[in-house]
C-alpha cells in the first residue's frame, strides 16, 4: 500500500510541475512578447526592437526560477487548504455514519475505551514500578548482599560480626555497607498532640549516607550518632504530612517514642522507597552483645558500588566472602547460606514484577481481541457499503479518497475510545494510590503524566490503524463492473472473499484461549493455596502490643504482666488457652537464626536454626500438633535447666537417625546445654507457599524477649471476642494500647490476597476475551446469512430442510472455531516458556488438565454463539428469503 500511496503521489508531483512550468513559461513569453511590440510601436526595427526587449526583460532564467517558486508556493498552500478541507468533509462524513448506527458506535467506543483505559492502567503501574529508576543519586549502584533465594519476607541475612567483616573483605568493590532491621517495630509516639502508632526500623548511622535520598527537610544521621546516642530520629514524608500536617517546624523537635525521647532531624520524601518503609528511623550501632553470635542473624546489609565496579566483579568478590566465612568458622554455620547480590530496584518490587508483567500481558490480550472484533465489524460495513464506494469511484474519486473516506470512522472511534480510556485510567490509578490492602512499591508516583498519555495516543492510533486499515485495503480498488451491476447487496456479499475477517475470527478465538487457560491455572492455583495446612488453627485470636522498657523496666514486670494478661484472657468465655510470644505466623515479626551443635559434636557440624521465645500455653493456643515428649510448662522457669521443644523439620534436618527427645544442644550465648522435650508439628510462618523450615521454641523465662503478640484458642467465632478481649487488657494495663487483632483465618486471608486478586483480574479478563470472542462468532455467522439469504431461500424452495442450513453455517463456523482454538494452544505453548512459574502453587505452567478444561469452557461458549446465530438462518421463511435484497 506505501508503494501504492508513493506512486499516486509522485505521479501527482510530475503532473503538477509539468503544469507550472507551462504556465511560467508561457507568462514570460508574453511579457517578452509585450516588450518587442512597444519597441516596435517606437519605431525600431525589428532585431532592435527584440535587443532592446532582452535588455528591459533581463535574465530568463532567474526570471523563470521566481515565478515558478511563486506559483508553486500558491499551489502548495491551495492543496494543504483542500485537504484540510477534504479532512474536515470527511470527519464530518464519518460523523455522519456513525450518528446513524448509536449502538453500534456506543458498542465499539466502550469497547476500544475499556481496552485502552485496562491496558492504559497496567502500563502506568508497570512504568512507576518496574521500569523507572530509583530517585537516588546513582540508584543503578545499590545492591543488596542477600542469601539466595531472596524474599523480603523471609527472616534477617546477617549478623553484626558479619557485617563488621564485610566492611574489610569487599572493600575494593564497594564504597560502603549499611545494615538496618528488615522489618519495623510498632511503637508508641507521643509529641504529635494524642498518642499514635508508629513502626519505627533501626538503621546504621551510614544507612542514609549509602541510600543517598534528597531529603524533604532537615538531614540524614552522621556517624557519632549510634546506640551510644540514640536520641535522634529520621520521619517518612508520609508520616510528617498524616500527623504534622507537614508543619516545616518539626525539625530539632522532641517526640517520645515508647516513652524515650527522640529529637527530629530530617524528612525522607517517600518517593525515595527504601529498602525498609517504616514512619520512623533511629540510628544504631554494631556494639550490641547478643549480636555478635556467629551464625545467629539480625540484618540485611546495603552497599553501594564503587564508581566504575561492575555487579559482576562484586558478585565475584562476594563469593569469594563466602568462601572466607565457611573456612573460617565452618560449614555449620554458614554451610546454609550462599551470597548473593540482587540491585536494590529487583529488591523493592521483588514480590510484584511477575504479577504486573502478567496482567499487563493479560490487558493487551483483550485490547487484541476487541480490535480484532472491531476491525472485522469494520470490514463487514466496507463490505455492505462496496456499491457506494464503487459509484463514487466511477465518477472521479481517486483511491486516496476513498481510503480518507473509509478510515474517517476508525479514527474518530479511536479518538472517543482513547480520550475516555485515559480518563478511565485516571480514575483507576487514583484508585490504586488510595487503596490501602495493594502493597505497590512507589503507588504514590502512579497518576496522570505524559508517559500515560503518550501510551493511550499510542494506543489508540494502533487501534485506528487496526480497525481501519481492512477497511480502507477492501475499498482501495472496488471492482467497479461488477458492484455497478450487482442488482442487489446480496450478490456483493455474495461473492466477498472472506479471508481477512477469518484471520481476525481465529486471532480472536486464539486470544481469547490463552486468557482461559491463563485463568485456569491462576485459579486452581490460589484453590490450592486455599487448602494447605499452615499447621495452626485458623479460630486462634491474635493481637498485639509494645512493652516498652518506659512503662516496664526489668524482666519481673515484664513477666508478670505477661502472667496478668494470660489470665484475664484465660477467663474469657469460650476461651480455651492463651500465651504469648515475640513472632507470629504470617505477621510482621522478625524470625530470628541461631547457631546450634549436639553436645559433643565438633564446631564444623553447627547447624542452624529459627528459633522463638514462648510462654506456656502458647503452643497449645495455636493448636499445634505435639508428636513426641511434652509441651512447654511453668516449671520451665528462669532457674530450671535450658529446655525446647523442636518442629518435624528439625528433627528431620538436623536430627536424622537421633532420638529427638533428650538430645542436648550447645549454642553460643547460653549458659548451659538446652534439651529437647517435645516435638510439635511444622507451622508455614512467612508463606504459604514455603516449605517448613528448622524451629526451636524457647521458655519466655529462659530467653527474657519482650513478646510482642498475644494468642487465644476460641471454641467458638474468634471475632466475638474482641471487645471483651480489648476489654480485659485495659483492666490489666489501662495505657497499653492493642493493635493488630485478627484471627490467624484473616491472617490467612491476607496472605491469599494477591493471589485471590490476580486469579479474581485474569478470570474477569479471560471471560471479557471469550465474551468478546464469542460475539464476534456470532456477528461473523450472521453476517454470513445476510450475505446469503437468496441462496438460503433457493436451497429451501429446492427441498433443503432446516437441518441441512442449521449445518450449513454450523459447519462453516466450527471450522473456524477449531483453526483459532489450535492458534490459541500454539500461542500458549510459546507464552508459557515466559511464565513465572512462582505465581503457581500445586499446578504446573504446562498442566493438561487445565488447558483442555479451558479450552472445552472457550468452545462451549463461542460453539453456543454460533448454533444461536445459525438457527436464525434454519428458521427463516423460503418466500422472505427469495424476496430478499
Amino acid at each position: 500500500m506505501a508503494r501504492w500511496w508513493q506512486r499516486g503521489s509522485n505521479a501527482d508531483s510530475a503532473e503538477t510541475r509539468i503544469g507550472i512550468d507551462r504556465q511560467v513559461r508561457e507568462e514570460q513569453q508574453g511579457h517578452f512578447d509585450a516588450l518587442v511590440q512597444e519597441g516596435l510601436e517606437r519605431g525600431l526595427g525589428s532585431e532592435q526592437a527584440q535587443t532592446e526587449a532582452r535588455r528591459r526583460f533581463g535574465d530568463p532564467q532567474s526570471y523563470y526560477r521566481s515565478g515558478r517558486e511563486v506559483r508553486l508556493r500558491r499551489h502548495r498552500a491551495m492543496r494543504r487548504s483542500e485537504s484540510f478541507s477534504g479532512l474536515v468533509h470527511d470527519a464530518r462524513g464519518g460523523y455522519r455514519a456513525l450518528r446513524a448506527r448509536p449502538a453500534f458506535t456506543a458498542g465499539a467506543v466502550l469497547m476500544l475505551a475499556i481496552g485502552i483505559g485496562v491496558s492504559t492502567t497496567l502500563f502506568s503501574v508497570v512504568d512507576a514500578v518496574l521500569l523507572r529508576p530509583l530517585p537516588l543519586e546513582n540508584p543503578e549502584q545499590l545492591y543488596l548482599i542477600e542469601d539466595a533465594p531472596f524474599s523480603l519476607r523471609s527472616g534477617p541475612a546477617r549478623n553484626a560480626d558479619d557485617v563488621l567483616d564485610w566492611h574489610s573483605h569487599v572493600a575494593g568493590t564497594f564504597e560502603a555497607l549499611a545494615a538496618y532491621y528488615p522489618f519495623a517495630a510498632s511503637v508508641n509516639v507521643t509529641g504529635v498532640g494524642d498518642a499514635v502508632r508508629a513502626g519505627v526500623t533501626e538503621v546504621s548511622p551510614n544507612f542514609f549516607t549509602v541510600l543517598r535520598p534528597d531529603m524533604v527537610l532537615g538531614r540524614a544521621f552522621v556517624a557519632e550518632e549510634t546506640a551510644a546516642n540514640p536520641h535522634v530520629a529520621v520521619l517518612s514524608e508520609r508520616f510528617w504530612r498524616r500527623e504534622w500536617h507537614s508543619d516545616p517546624e518539626v525539625l530539632d523537635r522532641e517526640v517520645s517514642i515508647n516513652g524515650r525521647p527522640y529529637q527530629v532531624v530530617g524528612i525522607v520524601p517517600s518517593r525515595a522507597q527504601v529498602p525498609a518503609t517504616p514512619d520512623i528511623w533511629v540510628p544504631m550501632g554494631y556494639a550490641i552483645d547478643d549480636m555478635l553470635v556467629r551464625g545467629a542473624r539480625f540484618f540485611r546489609v546495603m552497599g553501594r558500588l564503587r564508581p566504575g565496579v561492575d555487579a559482576a566483579a562484586a558478585a565475584s568478590e562476594v563469593a569469594s566472602f563466602q568462601s572466607w566465612l565457611k573456612s573460617e568458622f565452618g560449614d555449620g554455620t554458614y554451610g546454609r547460606s550462599e551470597l548473593g547480590l540482587l540491585s536494590l530496584h529487583d529488591a523493592l518490587v521483588a514480590s510484584v514484577r511477575a504479577p504486573i508483567w502478567l496482567l499487563f500481558a493479560a490487558t493487551l490480550l483483550v485490547l487484541v481481541v476487541a480490535n480484532a472484533n472491531l476491525a472485522n465489524f469494520m470490514l463487514a460495513r466496507a463490505r455492505w457499503r462496496q456499491r457506494e464506494y464503487a459509484v463514487i469511484s466511477a465518477i472521479g474519486a481517486g483511491s486516496r479518497r476513498l481510503i480518507q473516506q473509509a478510515a474517517s470512522e476508525s479514527l474518530l472511534l479511536a479518538l472517543a475510545g482513547g480520550a475516555i480510556g485515559a480518563a478511565l485510567a485516571t480514575w483507576a490509578l487514583s484508585a490504586l494510590r488510595a487503596a490501602e490492602h495493594i502493597a505497590l512499591p512507589r503507588a504514590e508516583t502512579l497518576g496522570l503524566d505524559w508517559r500515560m498519555l503518550a501510551f493511550a495516543s499510542l494506543l489508540a492510533g494502533i487501534s485506528a490503524v487496526v480497525t481501519g486499515m481492512l477497511p480502507a485495503l477492501a475499498v482501495i480498488r472496488p471492482d467497479l463492473v461488477s458492484a455497478l451491476r450487482a442488482g442487489s447487496t446480496r450478490e456483493l456479499l455474495g461473492s466477498d472473499r472472506s479471508r481477512p475477517r477469518d484471520t481476525l475470527l481465529v486471532l480472536q478465538v486464539g486470544a481469547a484461549l490463552v486468557l482461559a487457560a491463563g485463568a485456569g491455572l491462576l485459579v486452581r492455583s490460589y484453590s490450592a493455596l486455599q487448602q494447605v495446612d499452615a499447621g495452626y488453627s485458623r479460630r486462634t485470636l491474635t493481637f498485639a502490643v509494645t512493652i516498652d522498657d518506659h512503662a516496664y523496666p526489668n524482666w519481673v514486670e515484664v513477666e508478670q504482666f505477661v502472667d496478668r494478661t494470660v489470665n484475664e484472657l484465660e477467663a474469657l468465655p469460650g476461651v480455651s488457652s492463651a500465651g504469648a510470644g515475640n513472632f507470629l505466623a504470617l505477621a510482621d515479626s522478625i524470625t530470628f537464626g541461631v547457631g546450634y551443635s549436639l553436645e559433643g559434636a565438633p564446631e564444623s557440624e553447627r547447624f542452624f536454626a529459627t528459633y522463638l521465645n514462648v510462654s506456656p500455653g502458647y503452643l497449645s493456643s495455636m493448636s499445634l500438633d505435639l508428636l513426641q515428649g511434652r509441651l512447654l510448662g511453668t516449671e520451665d522457669a528462669a532457674e530450671a535447666p535450658l529446655v525446647g521443644v523442636v518442629n518435624e523439620a528439625f528433627v528431620a534436618e538436623h536430627l536424622a537417625g537421633r532420638p529427638a527427645i533428650g538430645s542436648r544442644l550447645i549454642s553460643v550465648g547460653e549458659d548451659g546445654p538446652i534439651e529437647i522435650i517435645g516435638v510439635a508439628t511444622n507451622v508455614l510462618r512467612h508463606d504459604l507457599r514455603d516449605d517448613p523450615v528448622p524451629e526451636m521454641y524457647r521458655p519466655m523465662a529462659q530467653v527474657n524477649i519482650r513478646p510482642k503478640y498475644f494468642v487465644m484458642g476460641v471454641e467458638g467465632d474468634p471475632l466475638a471476642l474482641v471487645p471483651q478481649v480489648r476489654e480485659a487488657m485495659r483492666r490489666v494495663d489501662p495505657t497499653m494500647p492493642v493493635f493488630d487483632v485478627r484471627s490467624m483465618d484473616q491472617r490467612v486471608a491476607g496472605e491469599l490476597a494477591q493471589p485471590r486478586l490476580l486469579a479474581w483480574l485474569f478470570s474477569a479478563f479471560a471471560f471479557a476475551g471469550i465474551g468478546l470472542a464469542a460475539f464476534g462468532l456470532y456477528a461473523t455467522v450472521t453476517y454470513w446469512i445476510a450475505a446469503r439469504t437468496h441462496e438460503i431461500g433457493v436451497r429451501m424452495a429446492v427441498g433443503a430442510d432446516a437441518g441441512r442450513v442449521l449445518r450449513l453455517f454450523l459447519d462453516r463456523g466450527v471450522r473456524r472455531l477449531v483453526l483459532g482454538a489450535a492458534v490459541g494452544m500454539a500461542g500458549y505453548v510459546v507464552v508459557a516458556r515466559w511464565v513465572d512459574e512462582t505465581l503457581l502453587f500445586g499446578v504446573a505452567v504446562d498442566d493438561a488438565a487445565t488447558l483442555l478444561s479451558s479450552a472445552a469452557l472457550m468452545m462451549a461458549v463461542a460453539l453456543l454463539a454460533i448454533l444461536a446465530a445459525a438457527w436464525r438462518a434454519a428458521r427463516l421463511d423460503p418466500v422472505t428469503a427469495l424476496r430478499a435484497d
